[in-house]
């Protein structure tokens, strides 16, 4: 019986202007970076008079070892997402103006390839438990805080791309043009 355990759970919101593809791009680049295998479960689009509505669930997983993978759920809600027009170092761009959720929760699963077949009896649950929490506490551990740092990492790499467009942003209207740190 193949136990899945979350370990953390991260939120946060986002309310102003940024590009959807780029923080999409984001994501998939940062999943891609730390080897995780990329699962779709729902995907949803709707258009709403405050503007479009998008509805995303990933499923990534990554295999640590024969015994430990991690699995993130990634939810994604866009709301009121509308097309702007913001003037960037002169140049008309267009950008998306919306409001962001994304909730992160990551998970450790234990035998995921069901090697402890027996497992639905009870004593040979109990065993496996003692294994994984005793006997290899140093190995749980490890991939307990693993789990922990990739659901962490992956929150501020979204968080720093929407707040440096967000100060990209400021920067472009205050002096009119681009700021270089920005660049």
């Amino acid at each position: 019986m193949v136990e899945k355990q979350r370990v953390a759970e991260r939120h946060f919101e986002y309310k102003g202007l940024f590009k959807f593809r780029e923080l999409f791009r984001i994501m998939d680049f940062w999943l891609r970076d730390k080897f995780y295998d990329k699962k779709e479960k729902y995907t949803s689009k709707m258009e709403t008079p405050l503007g479009i509505q998008y509805n995303l669930q990933f499923e990534p997983w990554k295999k640590v070892t024969d015994y430990y993978k991690i699995v993130l759920e990634i939810e994604m809600t866009v709301t009121a997402l509308r097309e702007v027009e913001v003037e960037l170092n002169g140049e008309k761009q267009k950008v998306n103006h919306g409001k962001v959720e994304v909730k992160i929760t990551s998970f450790l699963v234990f035998d995921y390839e069901n090697k402890f077949e027996d497992a639905e009896k009870p004593f040979l649950y109990f065993l496996r438990h003692i294994m994984n929490f005793f006997v290899y506490k140093h190995i749980t551990k490890k991939y307990w805080e693993m789990a922990v740092d990739e659901a962490t990492d992956l929150e501020n790499t979204m968080r720093s791309y929407l707040n440096t467009f967000q100060h990209k942003m400021e920067e472009s209207y205050e002096t009119g043009h681009e700021h270089t740190r920005y660049a």
